[in-house]
This record gives structure tokens, C-alpha cells and sequence, in this order.
């Protein structure tokens, strides 16, 4: 026994596999074959006893048809010679009948697959029903003569006793064929539930049990777990596998403890180098921030411009028949606009090249009044195309100023830009000027949405710029206002109340004709500071996208 199982173990397991398969293949096999034998002996056995039955009711009728015939000659109604030959008809018809029915039996004698001696017999059965339709076809005449002898009589009877016989025993092999083919199937059952038994506890004994021992052995490798030895037994493969899963085992052992003094090393280099990427990433944060500042306020005083050539343009196409002076001065206002535009793409480009990029401020001796009007001019023909009004009401003295011209325009155009985002559908701007305690003052008022009160303190405040610009559109270009109006030593104040309507008011030194002139070029430390372009955060892009969509 020992010997027997160390042989069946030196076999691979394909190969039993394949030996058991073969096995139940061939139990499964043999008494299919029986049972296909024994069918086509039931289909052989019932053809012929359907033949033969088919002869049995020709001979009985051919009885029947022999005594009728016999009482019709003998009441006189058979004489002439047709009536004869139709009862002659008859009787050949019923005995060529029974000789069609034997020679299909003798066919299935021929092409079925009965033994050499069981053929024999059968045949010999059919020789003799032929010689008894020859001698009835003999007989038949007697008919004429209004009676059969006795020898036409015995024979229908010896006729149909064969026929009976036939019918009987085919009957009776077909029903052992059929007995011999259920046992078949029984057998092929048990041979199939058997061995599904036995299959089932061979898999378990050699292929469930070997992998249940490597899954548990996996799962203790996941639990860190290395001390494993699945042992040396089973099938070849599975012997070779546990061999070879032991041998991981522990060398995923030895690799992970030296991976975690590995890991230990690598923590303290990575603890050092973090804090030397913190500060990288600070000096770094701080020079975004300046960058994103620097462009989203470039987007923005660029915006302005650009919307006013763009709407004179329009409102000059607009006008079905333009006259020479409307189309003179849209282009002046067209020409100013992009005077001004190439003056900041050319402050732009000077803080894009400088290492901390400041605005610098030309400052002149102007009228407020004038600077206020210019840039009311540039706006009217869009407002009042849109059906809307912008009016100005002068003051009754100069107001004069040292200021940068350019930027306090920046400043105006800001506040009116607000004004026509937030004027509403009727959309009526108003602007009043006037001298106060040395001031030259403006105030810009419309008459649209207005401000809710709880948002009027953080306006102006660039600190919580960030988090306000997203909210009501009065963000990056009100800062820049305030900035622009610290430079120059002035003010903005805002003031409104939801639904009313919003009031701007700008304050600005008034010049003192005796004071000697700046130089136009020059900027103090104190607009330096003032103009710094302040970070923004890294929201920036978000700002730049609905200030582009204004």
C-alpha cells in the first residue's frame, strides 16, 4: 500500500486528472453502448411486429371477406361474368397485401442487426407465409363454386396463428430491450453519482486542502507574519509550490526587516529636508502671490480701455447715416482711449521687468473738472446709446490738483464702470463737483441696485479682497481705486442702501499755484509704496475670468 501510494504520487496532477476523467469516461461509455444497442433492437423489434400486424388484419379480413362471398354466390347474386371477376379482385388484393406486409418484414430481416441464427429463424418464417399466400392464391377460385374446402380454412388459420406468433414475440423482445436499456441508465447513474463522490473527496484530499493551507499562509504574510513551513506532502506541484512558498516566506522576511531600517533612515532625511522645503516653498508662495497680483491688475486696467474703443467703435456703426464731426469725434475719443491704453501697456511692461514692481505716478497741475468731464465723454456715447443718461454739474470754482492725470481717470473709469455693472436697466449716472476745505471733491452717484450696508465696510479694505470678489462684482478695481486715491494723499468713500442706488465720493488736495513743480518722472518712496501691486492670492484666475466677462 505504502509502495502503491508513493507510485500514485510520483505521477504529476494532469495525469490523474486525466486517468480519472478516462476512467469514468469509459463506465459511462460501455453501457451507453448497450443501451444504444438495445434501442435500435426496440425500433428493429416494433417495425416488424407493425408489418407483421399489418398482415395479421389482412388475413383476418380476408376470413371475413371469404364467407361473405360464399353466402353471396350461394343467394345467386354472383352469375355474370364481372361480378366474378370483381370477387376474384378482392381476394388477390387482400393476399397481395399480406404479401407486401411480408416482404417489408423480410426487408428489416435484411438491415437490422439480429444474430446470424435469430435471422434464420425469422427468415424461415417468412419463407413459410409466402408459401401459404401461394397456395391461398391457388385456392381462391373455390369462391366461385359457393364454398371453401377445409384446406383454405386451415390455412387462414395456420395464416394467422403465424401472424400472432410474429406480433407476440417481437413484442416481448422489445419489452426485454427496453428493460435491458433502463438498466443501462441505472447504471451509467450510479457510475456518474459514484464517481462526482469520489472526484469530490479526491479534490478535497488533493487540491482543496493544499490550497487552503497556502491561503492561510498568505494571510499570516499580511499580518507581517514570516515563520511559515507548509509541509512536504500532496501532489507533485503542490509539494514543489509549498517548497518554493516557504523559501518567500522567508526571504520576504529578511527583506522587510531591512526595509524597515531602510524606512528608519529615510524618515530623518525626509523630517530634514521638509523643513528645508517648507521654507523653499514660503519664499516661493510669496513670489506667486506678487505674480498673481500683478497680472490680475493688469487684466483690470486693461479691461476699461479696451471696453471703450470697443464701445465708440460700435455706437459709430450703430448710426445709420454718421456725419463727419459725430465720426471726428469718435475717433478723438478713440485716439485719447488709446493713448491711455498704451500708457499702461507701457507701465505693464515696466512691472513686468522690475524685480518688485511698483506704479509710478507723472503728476501735473490739472482740473479736476476736466479729468472728470474727459472720461464722462468717453462713457456718454455708450450709456446714452444703451438709453441711458450721464450728466455733470460743474463746480463755481476751478479745482485745481497735482495729480497724475492718467491714474485719477483709472480711477473715474473704475467708479463709472461699477456704475453701468450695477446702474440697473434704466440706467442714470450723476456726477457733482465742488471745493471743500482745500479738497477738490466729486461725487458719482447712480441710480441702480445699490449696496447692502453689511458689504460697505470691507469694500475698500484689500484684505478681504479675496474673499469679496466673487460676490457682488465690486472687488479687485475699487482696491486699485483706493490705492491710486492713497497715493495721491486722497480718498474714496462709498455710501448706498439697497435698491437706491450707490454714491462714490472722491477727495483730492487742491493744488497751491505757488508751489514749485515735481518732476513729472519722479516717484516718491510714499507712491512707490502706495502703488506696490499687492498679491491676490491664488484666486486670481477666478477674478481675471468674471472681470473679463463684465
Amino acid at each position: 500500500m505504502p509502495n502503491l501510494r508513493a507510485l500514485l504520487s510520483s505521477f504529476s496532477l494532469p495525469a490523474r486528472m486525466s486517468a480519472i476523467a478516462l476512467l469514468i469516461g469509459a463506465l459511462v461509455v460501455i453501457p451507453g453502448l448497450y443501451a444504444e444497442y438495445s434501442l435500435i433492437t426496440v425500433r428493429e423489434e416494433n417495425e416488424r411486429a407493425g408489418y407483421a400486424t399489418a398482415a395479421l388484419r389482412q388475413y383476418l379480413a380476408m376470413g371475413t371477406t371469404s364467407e361473405e362471398v360464399v353466402a353471396q354466390v350461394r343467394s345467386g347474386k354472383v352469375r355474370d361474368a364481372a361480378s366474378r371477376q370483381a370477387v376474384l379482385d378482392t381476394l388477390e388484393a387482400q393476399i397481395a397485401q399480406i404479401d407486401q406486409a411480408t416482404a417489408a418484414e423480410m426487408a428489416v430481416i435484411a438491415k437490422g442487426r439480429f444474430s446470424a441464427d435469430r435471422a434464420a429463424q425469422m427468415q424461415r418464417e417468412e419463407d413459410g407465409q409466402k408459401a401459404g399466400t401461394d397456395r391461398l392464391r391457388a385456392m381462391k377460385a373455390q369462391a366461385l363454386t359457393g364454398r371453401f374446402d377445409d384446406a383454405w380454412w386451415r390455412q387462414l388459420r395456420l395464416g394467422i396463428a403465424s401472424e400472432e406468433s410474429e406480433v407476440r414475440g417481437a413484442q416481448q423482445r422489445a419489452v426485454a430491450a427496453l428493460q435491458r436499456t433502463q438498466h443501462a441508465f441505472f447504471a451509467i447513474s450510479m457510475v456518474l453519482v459514484i464517481g462526482s463522490i469520489a472526484i469530490a473527496l479526491w479534490a478535497g484530499a488533493n487540491i482543496v486542502t493544499p490550497l487552503q493551507r497556502l491561503l492561510s499562509s498568505t494571510r499570516r504574510i499580511s499580518r507581517e507574519d514570516y515563520g511559515i513551513d507548509l509541509p512536504d506532502e500532496g501532489p507533485r506541484e503542490f509539494r514543489a509550490l509549498n517548497r518554493s512558498f516557504n523559501a518567500m516566506a522567508a526571504q520576504v522576511g529578511r527583506s522587510q526587516a531591512r526595509l524597515v531600517q531602510v524606512n528608519r533612515r529615510l524618515e530623518d532625511e525626509v523630517r530634514a529636508r521638509t523643513a528645508e522645503l517648507m521654507a523653499a516653498n514660503q519664499s516661493l508662495r510669496e513670489l506667486d502671490d506678487r505674480r498673481r497680483g500683478f497680472i490680475a491688475t493688469a487684466g483690470h486696467e486693461l479691461r476699461t480701455p479696451v471696453a471703450v474703443l470697443r464701445a465708440d467703435a460700435e455706437v459709430a456703426l450703430r448710426e445709420p447715416a454718421p456725419t463727419v464731426p459725430m465720426l471726428q469725434a469718435s475717433l478723438e475719443r478713440i485716439t485719447r482711449t488709446a493713448g491711455t491704453l498704451g500708457r499702461l501697456i507701457e507701465d505693464m511692461l515696466r512691472l513686468a521687468r522690475a524685480d518688485a514692481p511698483v506704479l509710478s505716478y507723472e503728476r501735473k497741475a490739472v482740473d479736476l473738472a476736466d479729468i472728470v468731464g474727459e472720461t464722462f465723454d468717453e462713457f456718454r456715447p455708450v450709456i446714452e446709446a444703451d438709453g441711458g443718461s450721464i450728466t455733470a454739474s460743474p463746480s463755481v470754482e476751478p479745482l485745481p490738483v497735482r495729480v497724475d492725470p492718467l491714474r485719477i481717470q483709472q480711477v473715474v473709469r473704475i467708479v463709472l464702470d461699477n456704475a453701468v455693472t450695477h446702474g440697473g436697466d434704466e440706467l442714470c449716472i450723476c456726477a457733482t463737483l465742488w471745493r471743500e476745505d482745500g479738497f477738490a471733491c466729486v461725487r458719482i452717484a447712480d441710480c441702480g441696485e445699490g449696496i447692502a450696508p453689511e458689504r460697505l465696510a470691507g469694500l475698500l479694505d484689500r484684505s478681504q479682497w479675496p474673499r469679496r470678489r466673487t460676490e457682488d462684482g465690486h472687488g479687485l478695481g475699487l482696491t486699485i481705486a483706493a490705492t491710486i486715491m492713497e497715493a495721491h494723499d486722497g480718498s474714496i468713500a462709498i455710501a448706498s442702501r439697497a435698491c437706491v442706488g450707490a454714491e462714490v465720493t472722491l477727495r483730492l488736495p487742491c493744488a497751491d499755484p505757488a508751489a514749485p513743480q515735481d518732476d513729472p518722472r519722479l516717484s516718491t518712496s510714499r507712491e512707490a509704496r502706495r502703488g506696490a501691486v499687492f498679491g491676490v492670492g491664488p484666486e486670481a484666475s477666478a477674478v481675471l475670468a468674471r472681470e473679463g466677462q463684465k
